[in-house]
């Protein structure tokens, strides 16, 4: 966008201010409660200096961690056979030490670097203690990772600036950037940082230093949207007619680059799977779900709903106006929002802790031809919904009868509706199922007559005509079942490459509803969203899939107890339990939200 008309002299220089886009803009730490030695270090982006370079996927340390994982379970499977530990491969896992220490230091290092970018559940405010601000200039917008082995691959304005500088321009003079904090949303720039208000004395200066001359906003990606927001702030400042003056005299061009005028669509996945930022070979899918939904800018590029049918047409812009000169065709108009463009989160959560504990596996096991190595969790939340642990290994004493499996700590957060209510209705109750890798049902060992039951007189005599009278057929089809044994566990385990599941265990369906304060639905809402946040046990009585009655007078086997936690909490934005059902306008009309409407 240019002003009709421009500057008197053509040849003359330009003075240009940058304002980069997400991302784009080098982030210090300032303040740290978590580590005081990180002070006054690049945060965005420095991993060299923060101490986990050497973290990416499929590096030497990745790679030690994943031998050492192998050796143990191998040890595991060998400890399972013979009944104990004979440490068979534990030299081998102590030869690289050294580097699982060094994996350990910088997956701690990661992990505070987490902490300290991330922000707080409103997508507001940073951690308690954490101060995090962009380095100013265009020191902050030429390399995230300044260094002669970094520089070309964390380059954003650096090739930029150098151009200009080389055709006369100076940093301060009539070059400059405007970095920002692009992680919170453009009215927290301003009431935190007092952004725009800088940035207009910035403008100013290089104006009066460049002989009066109007001023490039070069501006790419989200910079482009800040600096739309910067030019409405202006007009809100000073007004209508003395905001547009001053833009009329201090801007001589506005030249978007990559802009996201009608909003990114990555945004969205962004906020519902995460974002690792570009540091895939680093970051875990976790922490790229909890730097994404963190972030308070990223609701502010969600694409805008197009108006079908209605087109935009060739605009005559005055020659005192900044606006767009364009003439499109055949182009959707976004339609101007009824409401500012403000995202909150309203949602709360349901949070199932899983305890630390020893799991008996010998009422699932009993009988089993072979045992399983590994097992998982499957949680069934209300209809639709399973959430999975991690598969943990199966560790064998001295027989079947005493394999048990130890569960770690582990946590599920569920995103729910804002109001305890409609929690409570869409996820009404909980079940749990014992899942091992493969397809079908395990093999089981039938009955023999050595088992001692009511049944054992019939079951002997079967066995002993059975041998007697049809001894081709008994080896005929003995032979044949242990044929399609051996195909049967060979699919299995080739389905169990492929993701299948088997369920060996499972509980009834739990209406958890009920543990909440008794049985009365009004109370227990009461106490969900007055009292949210507290930790309430539940006891979960899981059964074999397949029972096998046991003991002379066939008693079925008791189900095993698995200990829960859950919690429900309300929403972060909620001042208190009822701000979450109000609507947007009501929560900025009583100030629960501030947005200025004006500044968009």
């Amino acid at each position: 966008m240019t002003k009709q008309g421009g500057s008197s002299n053509p040849r003359q220089r330009k003075p240009v201010l940058i304002i980069p886009g997400f991302m784009s803009s080098a982030l210090t730490i300032e303040k740290s409660s978590i580590d005081p030695t990180w002070e006054g270090k690049r945060l965005w982006l420095n991993l060299f200096s923060l101490g986990f370079h050497s973290l990416q996927i499929g590096g030497v340390l990745r790679k030690n961690e994943d031998q050492i994982r192998k050796m143990e379970e191998a040890n595991k499977m060998i400890d399972s056979k013979v009944g104990r530990n004979n440490g068979t491969l534990g030299a081998s896992v102590k030869s690289s030490r050294d580097l699982h220490l060094e994996y350990l230091k910088q997956v701690e290092c990661k992990s505070k670097w987490v902490e300290h970018i991330r922000l707080q559940p409103d997508m507001i405010h940073e951690n308690e203690g954490v101060v995090v601000r962009p380095i100013p200039g265009t020191a902050g917008v030429d390399y995230l990772t300044p260094g002669a082995l970094t520089e070309n691959m964390s380059y954003v304005f650096g090739p930029v600036l150098k151009l200009l500088q080389s055709v006369g321009y100076k940093n301060g003079i009539d070059l400059d950037a405007a970095p920002y904090d692009w992680r919170i949303p453009p009215s927290e720039l301003q009431s935190r940082d007092q952004y725009f208000t800088n940035t207009m004395k910035t403008i100013e200066q290089l104006y009066y230093q460049s002989n009066d001359t109007p001023v490039v906003i070069l501006c790419h990606s989200m910079g482009c949207k800040t600096a739309h927001y910067l030019f409405n702030f202006v007009l809100k400042q000073l007004g209508a007619i003395s905001g547009q003056s001053w833009l009329n005299k201090h801007i001589d061009a506005y030249v978007p680059v990559g802009a996201p005028h009608v909003g990114a669509p990555k945004t969205i996945r962004a906020m519902i799977v995460g974002d690792k930022m570009g540091l895939d070979a680093f970051l875990e899918d976790v922490e790229g779900l909890v730097l994404g939904r963190s972030l308070g800018s990223v609701p502010w590029l969600f694409p805008l709903n197009a108006v079908q049918g209605k087109k935009a047409l060739s605009v005559s812009i005055p020659q005192d106006t900044i606006a767009p000169q364009v003439e499109v065709e055949n182009f959707d108009i976004p339609p101007a929002p009824s409401c500012p463009i403000v995202v909150t989160r309203h949602e709360s959560s349901l949070n199932i802790s899983l305890p630390s504990q020893l799991f008996r596996l010998d009422k699932f096991v009993q009988r089993r031809k072979t045992l399983p190595t590994k097992l998982r969790l499957a949680i069934v939340i209300g209809k639709n919904l399973t959430m999975r642990t991690s598969y943990y290994p199966v560790t064998n004493g001295r027989n079947k009868l005493s394999a048990t499996i130890n569960f770690g700590d582990e946590m599920i957060v569920i995103a729910c509706p804002p109001k305890a209510e409609d929690t409570l209705q869409l996820y009404p109750s909980i079940q749990v199922r014992i899942e091992e890798p493969g397809r079908g049902a395990p093999a089981h060992r039938k009955k023999g007559i050595f088992d001692f039951d009511l049944f054992w007189p019939i079951r002997c005599m079967f066995c002993l005509l059975r041998w007697i009278f049809c001894l081709p057929c008994t080896i005929l089809f003995g032979f044949g079942g242990v044929m399609a044994d051996v195909f049967k566990k060979g699919s299995s385990e080739g389905a169990a490459l492929l993701g299948s599941t088997i369920v060996i265990g499972e509980s009834d369906i739990i209406d958890w509803r009920k543990r909440w304060s008794g049985y009365k639905k009004s109370k227990q809402i009461k106490l969900m969203e007055e009292g949210g946040g507290q930790w309430l046990d539940l006891e979960v009585a899981i059964e074999p899939k397949v029972v096998f009655r046991y003991g002379f007078f066939m008693q079925k086997p008791s189900p095993q107890i698995l200990a829960l936690k859950f919690q429900w909490k309300p929403s972060p934005t909620a001042r208190s339990g009822t701000h979450s059902t109000l609507s947007l306008r009501n929560q900025t009309a009583k100030g629960i939200i501030y947005h200025d409407s004006e500044v968009n």
